[in-house]
């Protein structure tokens, strides 16, 4: 039964790193042009962020995200305490993150904490600029946007995390 497990494990993890990798449109002549590859001139906003090293240890992600868990509750009013107000996390298919990068000039995305109907803290994703701006700035800049879009511009936003607990 291991043995099948782990099969089982290597076919998903191969599953998912050939959807990874796979293309958002063929080249003239064969090839393929991921959406990493397909973004708009570099401005000062993305070169910074693309410059940064996102990552860090298992050990810092474990005890950074063990300190929450156990002090969660603690970050609320005492009156909010108890209610499962602060999820420990959300998760999002692939599809809806490939669709927020894979926007024209998108160079990365940027999470919001928000409060859902019933006073729950949810994650909103949405595409950032190569201004560092996002559609809720550009909204604020220009309510007309959302039925009027420019070509090119992010109108996608992302909730309904599966939220947990």
């Amino acid at each position: 039964m291991l043995k099948i497990q782990s099969f089982t494990n290597l076919l998903a993890v191969g599953i998912l790193l050939a959807g990874l990798a796979s293309c958002s449109g063929e080249i003239p002549g064969g090839g393929c042009v991921k959406c990493i590859e397909n973004k708009p001139a570099p401005t000062p906003y993305a070169s910074t962020l693309n410059s940064k090293n996102h990552f860090i240890t298992l050990d810092m992600a474990r005890t950074m995200t063990q300190s929450f868990s156990a002090q969660r509750e603690m970050l609320l009013a005492p009156e909010r305490r108890g209610q499962n107000v602060l999820p420990l996390y959300e998760t999002f298919n692939l599809k809806t993150i490939d669709s927020l990068l894979c926007q024209e000039k998108a160079v990365g995305f940027r999470i919001y904490m928000a409060l859902d109907g019933q006073q729950k803290a949810r994650f909103v994703l949405v595409g950032v600029d190569g201004d560092g701006k996002d559609i809720m700035q550009r909204v604020v800049e220009n309510p007309a946007m959302l039925t009027e879009a420019p070509t090119g511009t992010s109108v996608l936003v992302a909730e309904e995390g599966q939220r947990y607990p």
